[in-house]
């Protein structure tokens, strides 16, 4: 069968048959039937006597991860003091920022940035 090497499970315990055959029409395959809440087949929503195909339904348990939050600033471009900005950018000894980890490095400038622009910008 087609379903041992990847470890699959059918989960729809009751299955409604094709009533001219014997072979299933829809079937749910999952690795971990741990994570289905319900499973199983509904009636047909079809206004028909024979039915042919009958909708199957099955629910997941996902967990949602919680979105991490973050700080920001909002700044007031409009209002900034660029003449003072331009002063300290130019006095300001950018070697001082150099590390040879990359990372550092650019904390090192962010930090810096950021502390003009908290000078800066209201």
């Amino acid at each position: 069968m087609l379903t041992k090497p990847f470890k699959w499970e059918d989960i729809v315990f009751v299955h409604k048959l094709s009533p001219t055959s014997q072979s299933l029409i829809d079937i749910f395959l999952v690795t971990n039937p741990d994570d289905v809440v319900d499973c199983g087949v509904g009636e047909s929503f079809l206004d028909q006597l024979v039915r042919y195909h009958c909708p199957i339904y099955c629910i997941l348990h996902f967990d949602r991860p919680v979105a991490s939050t973050y700080k920001r600033n909002v700044r007031t471009f409009s209002k900034g003091d660029y003449p003072k900005l331009r002063r300290i950018v130019s006095a300001f000894d950018w070697n001082s920022c150099f590390h040879i980890d990359i990372d550092t490095y650019t904390a090192n400038l962010t930090k810096t940035l950021m502390s003009f622009c908290d000078t800066c910008f209201p």
